[in-house]
């Protein structure tokens, strides 16, 4: 990070503008930043001028894949070798604007993560997730640049894939009498269940 002397102001006139290729990645930052803000910013392809955010792709040797620039002065202009950096760039925006929504301060980031691999195991042969805890589970990966997630579905204690073929997977292996208490104290005595249909997990 490369600081500079004041601020670019987020306003509803602020369009979000993108290259070829960064149309979902641009679309994706608008719908979260209204999450965040209530604030509406209209996407459009072309190349920005004061006031608007920016993403394009543009080779850069000394980043890898998943790296990207960010430069913030009169406008926002992201730089990245894919759509993955440019997906990357929006997140340390977003987490930047988290601070004050409407402002952000002038500078420059040249950032790029040290491993390829940053992964989040989610347990629901244990314990089941609901699909909305599941998708607000990846968006808080997204959030923090994780890009795995491993998703850990079927065990002794609950199968939770649902296999056409095999419904007695589900119709049986969901579900679990009762579950230990602390460490293996003793068992609760409550029924417990659920699986997700092969439609849910293709939405997730």
């Amino acid at each position: 990070w490369t600081g500079a002397t004041g601020e670019f102001e987020i306003t509803k006139s602020t369009k979000v503008l993108y290259s070829a290729d960064l149309a979902d990645v641009a679309a994706q930052l608008a719908c979260d930043y209204k999450k965040m803000t209530g604030t509406t910013l209209q996407t459009l392809a072309g190349k920005p001028s004061n006031g608007d955010i920016a993403l394009c792709i543009k080779r850069n040797k000394e980043l890898n894949d998943e790296g990207y620039t960010i430069n913030i002065d009169n406008k926002v202009e992201i730089a990245s070798n894919t759509s993955r950096g440019a997906m990357w760039a929006t997140r340390t925006l977003l987490q930047i604007a988290e601070l004050n929504a409407e402002t952000l301060p002038k500078g420059n980031i040249v950032d790029w993560p040290d491993y390829a691999m940053r992964t989040f195991m989610l347990d629901c042969g244990r314990y089941f997730y609901t699909v909305d805890e599941v998708k607000r589970i990846v968006d808080l990966m997204a959030f923090h640049k994780l890009n795995a997630l491993h998703w850990h579905l079927t065990e002794d204690q609950g199968w939770r894939i649902e296999i056409k073929k095999y419904p007695m997977l589900t119709k049986i292996g969901s579900k679990r009498e009762q579950t230990t208490t602390g460490r293996n104290e003793g068992m609760d005595g409550i029924p417990y269940g659920g699986y997700y249909t092969q439609k849910e997990i293709k939405d997730i």
